[in-house]
């Protein structure tokens, strides 16, 4: 997929940070290389050596020198190589995305590491949204969503939803209003994206079925827009709704954010990984 067209201006005019891009140099080199261009800090300085962190189960996690070392030292934009490595393989795992299995050249799955899903929503919005553009958007939906969208001055089209999340046929009704020449010529632009909670929906709590999210996806394949799924939470409240959009599309076109947090874990220790199909056309722009 050519993906230039949902990037805005700004977001392909942006390019790489060398300092950014020389962290990551510095990752890869030996630990006899000492740079002065990155003004990383001398290690032997940071204030904290080791930890030692008691949980709620009795056990200790221990935090030592080394590993505490790299914690606070910088590191490459996207997150922690080895945090990465383990990501990609859940989710190709879990899903098995079509890019997951590329080359790097062909174009493989990127993952970036954010402070919380909502954090990776507002870079994928920021890089996907013009002003007057219209987006598709289930509801109710997740108040923060709403919070982050209303800025960027874009038209929310409202798709109905009921227990099980979108209704496909709600879908295909509003996406009828786009002839086939529309679509063909562009003399006419489909709403951007489609944006929807899959599982464990804030603040309905409804969670799309297998059968409902194979619908929505086919709707939205015939029309050649670009659904965009946000797994909030899913990993940490749900544990029985791991077949998400990622699982059913065939082509590179769900930009996927998963988030780990709140309920049995920390609410103001969040994490979140967003799953970019082209890297080389999006990675770039968000992280």
């Amino acid at each position: 997929m050519n993906y230039s067209r949902f990037i805005t201006s700004v977001s392909a005019a942006r390019k790489a940070s060398p300092i950014r891009v020389l962290t990551e140099l510095m990752q890869k080199s030996p630990p006899s290389l000492i740079s002065l261009a990155g003004g990383a800090p001398n290690p032997a300085v940071f204030p904290f050596k080791k930890a030692t962190i008691a949980t709620g189960h009795g056990n200790a996690v221990e935090i030592g020198e080394d590993l505490m070392k790299r914690a606070l030292q910088y590191s490459a934009s996207a997150g922690i190589p080895e945090l990465l490595s383990w990501l990609k393989n859940f989710q190709r795992n879990l899903h098995n995305p079509p890019t997951a299995n590329y080359s790097p050249e062909q174009g493989q799955m990127e993952v970036c590491v954010t402070t919380g899903s909502q954090e990776g929503l507002c870079k994928v919005f920021e890089m996907l949204i013009n002003p007057g553009d219209s987006i598709l958007l289930d509801a109710p939906t997740y108040s923060g969503t709403l919070a982050a969208l209303r800025p960027l001055g874009c038209s929310i089209i409202n798709i109905p939803s009921d227990q099980h999340g979108i209704i496909p046929k709600a879908l295909k009704e509003i996406l009828s209003a786009w002839s086939p020449e529309d679509i063909k010529n562009h003399s006419r632009p489909l709403p951007k994206f489609l944006y929807t909670i899959p599982n464990g929906c804030n603040p309905t709590g409804n969670s799309l079925t297998t059968d409902r999210k194979k619908e929505i996806y086919q709707v939205e394949s015939r029309f050649s827009d670009r659904p965009q799924a946000s797994h909030r939470q899913s990993y940490s409240t749900h544990s029985g709704f791991y077949n998400a959009h990622q699982h059913f599309h065939t082509d590179d076109n769900i930009t996927a954010s998963s988030a780990v947090g709140r309920k049995g874990f920390l609410g103001a220790h969040r994490q979140s990984c967003g799953v970019l199909q082209d890297p080389a056309g999006c990675n770039a722009h968000c992280c």
